[in-house]
């Protein structure tokens, strides 16, 4: 800074010393400088241009506590200089006396100075106030950055720029609401700024308001199209809200921009899968593994998407399941002995881990089981991999010993934290689906794993011990060969149901006594309705020639999903004056049921939950029966409530019972009543004996172990007495 000039006429000696002062300030010798200034106050000792000066000397040599006094001073001596408040303001942020900082400033903005003299005396310390609060952000130091950002927005109200880092310390820091209070005043600000909306966007989508985070990110795009990161937050959203067909756009939009990702065309194929394009889908996940065979991503959810395809072998599946156990997971796995106490009979830790601990079907079938297990055998330990929790989140939270979030835990760190809570017997509830961890699985955090619930088929990796199953679902000698882990029987069923509670009651009388016609319905996800389900099912509606047929499908409100499915079912035979569409949100849960009177199962992935709570709302449905677990589904759950009349062998068998059903009025109705009662009182809702048998298997797997533990530690130890002997 250069040298202050004098505030008022001083004596001949004063002046010279002066003079001296300044030349030397000004060519840089400060040390010099320092020495005349210090003289002026030997004769003068409130001389405010000498104490000014030594103050910006003493800020240049770091000399922050000595800058505060001659700030002061100077201050004292010349209040009417605007430029001594903000020197002085100055030396005590430097000096980390914010709070002295700020009383210094608010004094100075209540003083009197016109708002151009102010503006232009604060615009260095602006300046300093941001560039010092982006650093601290950048640090992560967020008290910091909110302290420097309180002082910035003090003296320039009008910096969006301000306001917009304080609205992402707010939404680092988890307070939501204020974020978006925040960023929504730094797009009033500037509503130029796409980096602004792109924000207010992930504060909104935050706070639960989807549709306004929709707009935010929108309207970034539109003032920005190189915002790759927003332009996958918003396909993020438009997936999560079932806008199926914006979503692909962006995906589509972003392989133009960054053709070499596999994670663009990974994401493309998980869209094109919901919309149940399944070959495209494929295609897509292929891409994606041509482009980096190491996207371990891609993989799984292209093993995932092969049980759609309806040429596709139980063989086949299950290669591909192994090869992505021997190319991605398999090396993972820890070699070394375990800490765990091998004691057959003692309390057991059980970790589950799920990115699905909320209002999912998963918890639907765990929940049962954790309400009735025998609490004296089992500590259960969750290990939450969801981004965002709900409702039924909270519920859950009760059955669980210890909640662990490790959704922003990479593998490693999520494998050694299950391993230092000494987990036992490790359960995964997802297999390839959605969300799942299978790479913490397959570094072996726990001496026992095993994988339920979440998908009826083999996860290929070496590291899952088990899969716990029935006979009814994997009947013996058929499907081992399938699997990569050994099958685990239990008596009874497999999984037991749990409906979404609170549920509506049965509708009084089938639809078809008002109607006078036959409603067909098919309440699965539409990627489960290949083309041979759909053809058969044109084939029921040509067979029975009033019948109607009612299908749930995302997306279906948009003219293009809309034009897609049409011409999909007019290939396969369905008549489109007698298909009625309904869009799939949990606000019709079980609201649809009311409107069928028989419910067709797809094949070859049956349904699963969706088929418990169509029988739970008093619908009968017929099912084909496959060759592989998940063309077994509906088979599995018909034949333990009494109605194998229902079950199919082959296709013309599947027409043939529904045609049948739909021509018999009054065997429909008599198969309709009491059908929530028959549910209810099956297996599949004896919720008691079904955790009284998990729990057995559980603790069989656990003594397995410690009796091959103890085998190996009496083989170590003869070897080791060999070698001695040697």
């Amino acid at each position: 800074m250069k040298p202050s000039g004098l505030i008022r006429k001083p004596d001949a000696l004063v002046s010279k010393i002066l003079d001296k002062a300044t030349a030397h300030h000004s060519a840089g010798r400060l040390q010099d400088a320092a020495c005349q200034y210090r003289r002026c106050l030997d004769l003068e000792p409130g001389h405010a241009a000498a104490h000014y000066n030594l103050g910006v000397i003493a800020t240049l040599l770091r000399d922050h506590a000595r800058a505060v006094f001659h700030h002061t001073e100077a201050l004292r001596a010349a209040p009417d200089m605007p430029a001594r408040w903000v020197a002085l303001a100055g030396a005590l942020l430097a000096s980390d006396r914010v709070n002295d900082a700020r009383a210094i400033l608010e004094r100075f903005l209540t003083y009197g100075f016109p708002k151009e003299i102010v503006s232009r005396e604060c615009r260095p310390l602006v300046m300093m106030l941001g560039a010092n609060a982006r650093i601290a952000f950048d640090s992560k130091q967020f008290e910091e950055t909110e302290r420097l950002l309180e002082l910035l927005i003090l003296l320039d109200a009008d910096n969006a720029a301000a306001v917009h880092l304080a609205g992402l310390v707010a939404l680092r820091t988890g307070r939501v609401q204020h974020a978006v209070d925040l960023l929504t005043i730094a797009v009033y600000r500037d509503g130029t700024n796409a980096t602004y909306f792109a924000d207010l966007g992930l504060a909104f989508r935050d706070s639960g308001n989807l549709v306004a985070a929709g707009s935010a990110f929108e309207k970034a795009l539109e003032l920005d199209s190189a915002l790759d990161k927003t332009r996958v937050d918003l396909a993020d959203l438009y997936q999560v809200t079932g806008r199926l067909q914006n979503a692909a756009a962006c995906w589509l939009e972003l392989i133009a921009r960054v053709p070499g990702s596999a994670e663009m065309h990974n994401n493309l194929g998980a869209v094109l899968h919901r919309l149940g394009r399944t070959e495209a889908a494929v295609a897509a996940f292929e891409k994606a593994l041509a482009l980096n065979p190491a996207a371990a991503f891609a993989h799984g959810n292209l093993v995932y998407t092969r049980l759609y395809v309806e040429c596709g072998s139980a063989e086949d599946f299950a290669e591909m399941a192994k090869s992505y156990g021997r190319r991605h997971a398999d090396a993972l796995r820890r070699l070394r002995p375990f800490a765990n106490d091998p004691s057959p009979d003692r309390r057991l830790n059980i970790g589950f881990v799920s990115a699905d601990f909320r209002d999912h079907p998963v918890v639907r079938f765990l929940e049962p089981f954790l309400i009735h297990a025998d609490r004296e055998r089992f500590d259960f330990f969750a290990y939450s991999n969801a981004s965002c929790d709900d409702a039924v989140t909270e519920t859950l939270k009760a059955h669980f010993k210890t909640w662990r979030p490790i959704d922003r835990l990479d593998d490693e760190a999520a494998a050694d934290l299950i391993e230092s809570d000494r987990i036992d017997i490790l359960v995964d509830l997802s297999g390839h689906s959605g969300g799942n961890r299978l790479s913490v699985f397959a570094r072996k955090p726990a001496p026992v794993q095993v994988t339920w619930i979440g998908l009826p088929a083999t996860t290929g990796l070496a590291a899952i011990d088990y899969r716990l199953t029935d006979a009814i679902y994997d009947p013996v000698g058929e499907t081992e060969h399938l699997h990569s882990e050994m099958l685990w029987r239990i008596a009874g069923t497999g999984i037991c149901y749990q409906p979404f509670l609170p549920a509506p009651d049965v509708a009084e009388t089938a639809p078809f006594v008002e109607n006078r016609y036959v409603t067909f319905g098919c309440f699965n996800r539409f990627e489960k309705l290949t083309d041979d389900a759909l053809t058969a099912w044109g084939a029921i509606l040509a067979a029975v020639p009033d019948a109607r047929l009612m299908l749930i499908i995302a997306d279906i409100d948009d003219p293009r999903t809309r034009g897609d499915a049409e011409a999909r079912l007019t290939t396969c035979g369905l008549p489109l004056d007698r298909i009625a569409f309904a869009p799939r949100n949990t606000t019709n849960r079980y609201a649809m049921h009311r409107s069928v009177d028989i419910a067709l199962d797809p094949f070859p992935f049956n349904g699963n939950t969706t088929t418990f709570d169509t029988l739970y709302m008093g619908v009968p449905v017929v099912t084909l029966a496959g060759p592989r677990t998940v063309a077994r589904v509906g088979a599995a759950i018909l034949g333990l409530i009494g109605l194998s009349e229902l079950i199919a062998r082959d296709v013309d068998g599947y027409v043939a019972i529904a045609r049948r059903l739909a021509g018999d009025p009054d065997q429909l109705l008599r198969m309709r009543s009491g059908l929530r009662e028959r549910l209810i009182a099956s297996p599949h809702m004896d919720h008691v004996g079904h955790a009284r048998e998990v729990g057995t298997a559980l603790t069989g797997m656990w003594r397995l172990w410690c009796a091959e533990s103890t085998s190996r530690e009496v083989f170590a130890g003869m070897h080791e007495d060999a070698q001695s002997a040697d």
